[in-house]
């Protein structure tokens, strides 16, 4: 495939699964999706919210998005919003959001702390984070503390909004959902590349299912 049919095949969502001895290659942006929404309590096809749902994997959830989110920035870029960040996922807020500087990279140490450890605590490169998590529809995506952490797990401020990195998970799940869209939007509109060989995309971005 040439890398602009290869972009379609990758963005190309699947109508149905295959039926019996059929098989099918689809693109893992569209699984990785499918699964996190019916994490999320979301609708598998459309990503709307289902009215009532409490999911009770709320981190895994977050941890799909998060993923997906990851996927994008090296799978993908948008031309007329190039970033040169080294982390995938802040390639993707960069490109595809309104995020300033510092709830990406706030973003980025939530990702190292669910995904590398499953914990509420970020120490490193992406910033020194004591993360609280919510869950709701009307809170902020992130709320950033007052000053930042020094590493002292004896400090009486943690637990606190003077040193605590506040999250809404559920709308780490919306960010994902708006970003999916406006990669749709953008591959439309001709502003999206296949930010990798088409050959190496199939074998990384595609998942034969029977």
């Amino acid at each position: 495939m040439t890398p602009a049919q290869q972009l379609g095949h990758y963005l190309y969502k699947p109508q149905a699964m295959p039926g019996p001895g059929t098989v099918t290659s689809y693109s893992s942006m569209w699984l990785a999706l499918f699964d996190a929404r019916v994490v999320a309590g979301r609708d598998r096809e459309s990503g709307n919210p289902i009215p009532g749902a409490d999911p009770p994997a709320k981190w895994l959830a977050a941890i799909g998005y998060v993923a997906l989110l990851d996927q994008l920035g090296k799978a993908v870029k948008r031309p007329t919003r190039p970033s040169t960040s080294g982390v995938a996922l802040i390639r993707t807020l960069e490109a595809f959001t309104q995020l300033p500087e510092a709830e990406r990279k706030a973003m980025y140490a939530l990702r190292n702390a669910l995904a590398h450890d499953y914990s509420l605590v970020n120490v490193g490169t992406a910033g020194d984070h004591l993360f609280q998590l919510e869950w709701d529809n009307t809170s902020p995506l992130i709320t950033l503390p007052a000053m930042a952490w020094d590493r002292d797990y004896t400090n009486p401020a943690i637990g606190t909004n003077t040193l605590d990195t506040v999250v809404n998970l559920w709308a780490v799940t919306q960010l994902g959902e708006d970003v999916v869209r406006d990669v749709l939007a953008a591959y439309s509109n001709n502003d999206l590349e296949l930010a990798v060989d088409p050959d190496e995309a199939e074998h990384r971005y595609f998942v034969q299912i029977m």
